[in-house]
């Protein structure tokens, strides 16, 4: 309902369109907003997409694939650090900051 208030209010012609699917999951992102992928500890991860998962998950995953089962594989984001938020605790209190930011900048379009 939330998600269906502030679409509305950005395009209100939508006011009596029926919204049957919504997403409302934590998004995970990195200072510098590029994913991270590689190997630690025996263990492969892939995460931090930004918002830009589908096509990016993807991706990763069939690289990291290959790279398991010993095939050629491109992973550009092997190398980068992992850089802790400042001031992070383990709870996003800084969202709500962010999405305020978000809805200035709306209103001065």
């Amino acid at each position: 309902q939330v998600l269906q208030r502030g679409m509305v209010k950005v395009f209100p012609e939508l006011q009596d369109v029926q919204v049957d699917y919504v997403w409302s999951g934590q998004l995970a992102a990195t200072l510098d907003f590029f994913p991270r992928a590689g190997q630690l500890d025996g263990i492969y991860y892939a995460l931090a997409y930004a918002g830009h998962g589908v096509a990016m998950v993807t991706y990763l995953g069939s690289q990291l694939a290959n790279i398991m089962c010993g095939a050629p594989g491109k992973n550009p984001f092997r190398d980068l650090p992992f850089k802790p938020i400042p001031l992070y605790n383990g709870h996003p209190w800084f969202m709500p900051l962010g999405a305020l930011w978000y809805q200035v900048l709306d209103l001065l379009k």
